[in-house]
């Protein structure tokens, strides 16, 4: 589809214009997905209207892409096959549906991609979709509001930053309320970042403490690609 004015506007932007290609086509036409190069593709996204009146409709849309996309896939891995071309990866697909309802339309239609003769031509297996449904997330996120109470407001901060000065607000000197302590926490931003090597090896607990003692930056979790020694340190 054609960018829209708000999309235009933002790959143009310099921080995006040289990292993002826009293409405009369509998953159903091969000469599309041959120039969007999906076959060399680490993952796919694939994105649904959540404003649309027919959310039916809609969700029977992206599936039907993502099969289309899928299909051609295994046809390009089939053919490398035959020609001797090894095949290393297929690409991961992450699929956002608005109704949890159509998921069982999605995993049935894998179960017949990958009994069909393209598929079993090529090498390596698919890996499963990881599926997205707004509604199930939404209620999800209700019932563990109910459990515990404000885990909607730490999801929402964790993914969201503000400007310190969009937060000021006019405090009685002497008083220290909740509310300061949590404006100062809606001011901090989330990174992921290369840890040093020298950490390597020691305690969790002893770089999350040295870390803020000495920058002031909390440390909170890990991000492991490979480990081949015990869980005991960093």
């Amino acid at each position: 589809t054609n960018a829209s004015f708000g999309m235009d506007t933002l790959l143009r932007h310099p921080h995006y214009a040289e990292r993002i290609t826009y293409l405009e086509g369509s998953p159903f036409q091969e000469h599309d997905l041959k120039r969007a190069k999906v076959t060399s593709a680490v993952s796919i996204f694939m994105l649904t209207n959540k404003f649309c009146d027919n959310p039916d409709a809609e969700d029977s849309k992206t599936i039907l892409q993502q099969f289309s996309i899928q299909r051609y896939i295994d046809k390009i891995t089939g053919e490398m096959e035959a020609n001797a071309i090894t095949v290393t990866a297929m690409p991961f697909f992450c699929t956002q549906l608005i109704r949890p309802e159509n998921r069982r339309h999605l995993m049935s239609g894998q179960e017949q991609l990958a009994t069909s003769v393209e598929a079993l031509v090529a090498a390596p297996k698919e890996q499963p979709p990881r599926v997205l449904c707004f509604n199930e997330l939404k209620m999800g996120m209700l019932a563990k509001s109910c459990l515990c109470p404000g885990t909607n407001a730490f999801i929402f901060n964790l993914i969201s930053s503000f400007r310190e000065e969009d937060l000021v607000q006019r405090e009685e000197p002497g008083i220290n309320s909740w509310s300061t302590e949590y404006r100062k926490g809606l001011a901090w931003e989330l990174y992921k970042t290369r840890l040093p090597k020298g950490i390597e090896g020691k305690d969790f607990h002893w770089v999350v403490r040295t870390m803020c003692q000495r920058r002031g930056v909390l440390l909170y979790a890990l991000s492991i690609q490979r480990r081949n020694r015990t869980l005991d340190g960093v």
